[in-house]
């Protein structure tokens, strides 16, 4: 802080020797002194810590109104620390005609870009996505080729091919201004967040991220440390608004309450993942793609890599009989579906036989492998099938927390019996799901805290007396059951001390209404404000 100190003296005072050997107390005191008799402005750009703006509040005058101190942080938090009584000001990423103009700028001046390169200039400037430090640097290399060639068409040449190489270009930047500016940040990560951020890079490039899936999913991986006071749920969200705070994740969408639905990560910061994800020894996530008929990395050498993301060419690499020991998650976000048949589906469990993450949304099954029962380390299991019923062998999945299923049937039917699932704390569908039968041995299910995709028919007295400690139930179906003078389902509901959302979704039915009413809830349940 000295430095910053004896550079504002200077604005007012010659600096000697002897204002090299004050402390940093001193020259507080000197700085507060001249500010007091002068009109002030003061930016100070790119605070880490409260800490770091504590220190130079000292040197700000206590009895004037005169100046104003401005403050730049990559950290919500500090802005919040140097004045409670306003929100901060989040700067907004550049809409595409002020990147077009920034870039224009770097490269050409005052100048205009000539009418030749304006269509490719944009797309260069569009494929930057709003981040002015990406335009900059790209900028710089523009620059040099425009100067290099003095003939129009190899200049549209050579600009073409930076077009199709944003990438390329931004990581081999000589300076590494993209990478030493992200690695800043990184480096001031906690521990226990540099893992979460660094997973956000297994997910495709501009792709929106469903907030539940990458919560429950971090749970999976060991990286939400348990804590006896806040659920691993509460703990994972909020390790995102951390990073959320620290501009490190983009907010896409709310939900009704205010909480995060799905977020984004900036494509320069998604690079940054990956390559700080290859660099480690351990080999954090590979991403799998094809290049000329080849898969890199190969698939005979796979054996170091722990986890592995493919969002291309699944069913060639399933085909090409990987084998991967060591790997434990295996994530795939394909925008096409891609259905499997025989002996691919029985790849996964094959090569990959100590996962415990499994995301296959995005790849729909024919059948349910008969070997999928051997991945009995699985805690995060989402698959799309073709099928109207979950196989009783899914029981033996002891170790699964998270169980989400996707099915092409109006309905699914689920056999195997949930309630064996000890560490079952999610089930999704997205079909009204049937619950298999109670029996009397039954145990409830102590940490059993959402099922989303519930039958109305399945809502019986047994059945959410097997989920005391439920905190979302979804309900799909004919909702009309729900009103059976028979049911009360409601009176039942009412029974859910831990329950703080409930969600209907209504089949078309044409059924009489009933003359039902609605006499309690639960009593933790909260209504969304407008």
């Amino acid at each position: 802080m000295k430095d910053v100190f004896l550079a504002i003296l200077r604005q007012f005072i010659r600096i000697d020797e002897d204002m090299y050997c004050k402390s940093d107390h001193e020259l507080a005191q000197l700085v507060a002194s001249n500010l007091e008799r002068e009109k002030f402005l003061i930016v100070m750009d790119d605070i880490w810590t409260g800490e770091d703006w504590y220190r130079l509040e000292t040197a700000l005058p206590k009895s004037t109104k005169r100046g104003k101190v401005l403050i730049t942080s990559r950290q919500v938090e500090v802005a919040q620390y140097a004045n409670r009584n306003r929100i901060p000001h989040h700067l907004r990423l550049l809409t595409q005609d002020e990147s077009w103009l920034l870039l224009q700028y770097k490269v050409f001046k005052k100048s205009e870009c000539p009418p030749e390169l304006e269509f490719l200039g944009k797309l260069i400037a569009e494929q930057c996505c709003g981040l002015p430090l990406a335009i900059v640097v790209i900028g710089v290399v523009l620059t040099i080729k425009f100067r290099a060639w003095g003939h129009m068409s190899r200049n549209v040449h050579a600009w073409t091919i930076v077009c199709e190489n944003i990438s390329t270009y931004l990581n081999d930047d000589p300076d590494r201004c993209m990478e030493k500016t992200i690695a800043l940040s990184y480096d001031k990560l906690p521990y226990h967040l540099r893992a979460c951020f660094l997973y956000l890079g297994m997910f495709p490039q501009d792709f929106e991220i469903p907030v539940q899936k990458l919560l429950r999913m971090w749970i999976a991986e060991g990286f939400v440390q348990r804590k006896v006071d806040i659920s691993p749920e509460e703990l994972a969200e909020n390790y995102l608004e951390e990073l959320i705070n620290r501009n490190l994740v983009r907010v896409d969408k709310r939900r009704s309450d205010g909480g995060v639905k799905t977020c984004r990560i900036h494509n320069m910061l998604r690079n940054f993942c990956k390559n700080e994800a290859r660099s480690k020894k351990e080999n954090f996530f590979q991403e799998v793609k094809m290049y000329d008929g080849e898969f890199e990395p190969s698939v005979t050498i796979l054996e170091n890599f722990r986890r592995l993301c493919i969002h291309s060419d699944v069913s060639k690499f399933l085909s090409s009989q990987p084998h991967g020991p060591r790997v434990h998650s295996f994530v795939c976000f394909s925008e096409e579906n891609i259905t499997l048949e025989g002996q691919d589906v029985a790849t996964i469990p094959t090569a990959f036989k100590m996962l415990r993450v499994l995301e296959a949304e995005s790849i729909k099954f024919a059948r349910v492998p008969s070997n999928i029962y051997h991945l009995l380390h699985l805690r995060y299991l989402t698959l799309s099938l073709s099928v109207e019923s979950l196989p009783e062998y899914f029981s033996k999945f002891w170790n699964l927390q998270t169980l989400i299923v996707y099915t092409t049937s109006r309905t699914l039917e689920i056999k195997a019996n949930i309630w064996q699932m000890i560490h079952l704390n999610l089930l999704k569908t997205n079909a009204p799901a049937t619950m298999p039968k109670i029996e009397q041995s039954s145990k409830a299910s102590e940490n059993l805290q959402t099922l989303d995709g519930i039958s109305p028919q399945s809502c019986t007295k047994e059945v959410l007396e097997r989920a005391p400690n439920l905190k979302k139930l979804g309900i799909r179906g004919k909702l009309v059951v729900l009103l059976d003078d028979n049911n009360r389902l409601f009176d039942n509901l009412a029974k859910l001390g831990y329950l703080v959302k409930l969600k209907l979704q209504n089949d078309v039915c044409l059924n009489p209404p009933s003359r039902c009413q609605l006499r309690g809830l639960p009593p933790s349940f909260k209504f969304h404000q407008n």
